[in-house]
């Protein structure tokens, strides 16, 4: 099995202006880069990674930036976009999950991997090349399309209309999760309680270059960073005292306790690339076997090749981004999946350039009859 990288459109911000947020990205990551990652005492380095530190200001003035850019009308083609989304009061749904028996105390592996899955699946819906998600929120990143004269991209899933991706977008999102929390109440015998249904609010963002569509996914993973240890603590039951307490003493609890490593996906959240990749199919016809390619998300801070917390890529010397060649794009086992559609279930999609595809399918298996 083989993948190759992901084809990105050289940015154009070498001719003309550095935006701000462009230049508040560069700054952040400049400091990731020169400055060593924090240490806890009493806690090993290698049961939790930790970022270099950093002024929370200047992460707060990148979200603010990022955040500005999350308002277009309309989508143009040659811009960078984003889609994110946020789970909706989900801190009383994870206690009304748990009220029912359908989680335990404590993080949830079933849930964290609902989310995931629930990312790859609006990366296929989207046509989306980047994909990041931590907790109960995902953004997705598109990168710029063909465009026509007017400057439309020609290849925009429901002809790029906001109002579309945000209703759909959402749609997708609460479905595909309430239909996973069904299955899992299902498996355990439970009926699942009316109040226990997940919703997602959905936001669309339009940025003229790379490096402002990545500070948004930089600004998530420090979110992440933070919010990891708080959760830690507060579902796992600490004193008050510890849950209020500065992010050092929260580390130090959860270590005293037991409770480090955190899981992968809750400690560092999980980054996904849209690439293609190479397997062996059989042919039903012949009983051949051919090399084909096909698309694949692949989970690229796994950990495999490289830190899992994104925010010690710039120490590490490594791009936020893999370029081809890069170990990371590497399709290990339990660490990509094959195209899955809005369903999750890979069994079906509304993309017009498949219906295109099996159109053509068709078209050469009736020419191949005639003759």
């Amino acid at each position: 099995m083989d993948a190759s990288a992901i084809d990105l459109p050289n940015s154009s911000e070498d001719e003309k202006a550095i935006s701000e947020l462009a230049q508040t990205y560069r700054d952040i990551w400049s400091l990731l880069e020169e400055r060593a990652p924090a240490t806890v005492e009493e806690v090993p380095s290698t049961l939790h990674e930790l970022s270099p530190p950093t002024p929370r200001a200047a992460w707060q003035e990148l979200g603010r930036l990022a955040t500005a850019c999350e308002t277009p009308s309309s989508l143009h083609g040659e811009k960078w976009v984003t889609i994110r989304l946020d789970g909706c009061m989900f801190g009383t749904l994870t206690k009304r999950m748990r009220e029912a028996g359908l989680i335990g105390p404590g993080y949830s592996d079933e849930v964290g991997e609902i989310m995931q899955l629930c990312c790859r699946a609006m990366m296929d819906e989207f046509k989306g090349n980047i994909a990041y998600t931590h907790s109960d929120e995902m953004t997705i990143l598109l990168t710029p399309r063909l465009t026509t004269t007017t400057g439309a991209a020609q290849d925009w899933v429901h002809g790029g209309r906001v109002q579309k991706w945000l209703s759909i977008g959402a749609s997708v999102v609460t479905a595909l999760f309430n239909r996973r929390l069904a299955q899992m109440a299902e498996e355990r015998g439970i009926e699942l309680p009316d109040n226990v249904i997940a919703h997602f609010d959905c936001r669309v963002g339009e940025f003229d270059s790379l490096d402002e569509a990545l500070a948004l996914i930089l600004w998530r993973a420090f979110d992440c960073s933070v919010n990891c240890v708080q959760d830690g603590c507060h579902h796992g039951g600490a004193p008050i005292e510890i849950v209020q307490s500065d992010f050092s003493e929260k580390l130090k609890w959860l270590h005293k306790a037991g409770r480090l490593p955190l899981k992968p996906h809750q400690a560092y959240g999980s980054l996904f690339i849209r690439t293609m990749g190479e397997f062996d199919a059989v042919v039903p016809a012949t009983n051949e076997t051919v090399r084909v390619t096909r698309r694949v998300n692949v989970k690229v801070n796994d950990g495999a090749h490289g830190p899992q917390n994104l925010l010690l890529l710039p120490r590490n010397g490594m791009p936020l981004l893999p370029s081809e060649g890069d170990k990371r794009l590497e399709l290990r086992n339990g660490s990509f999946w094959r195209y899955a559609g809005p369903s999750g279930t890979g069994q079906e999609s509304n993309r017009a350039s498949d219906a295109r595809e099996d159109r053509k399918r068709r078209g050469r298996g009736r020419r191949q009859r005639r003759q």
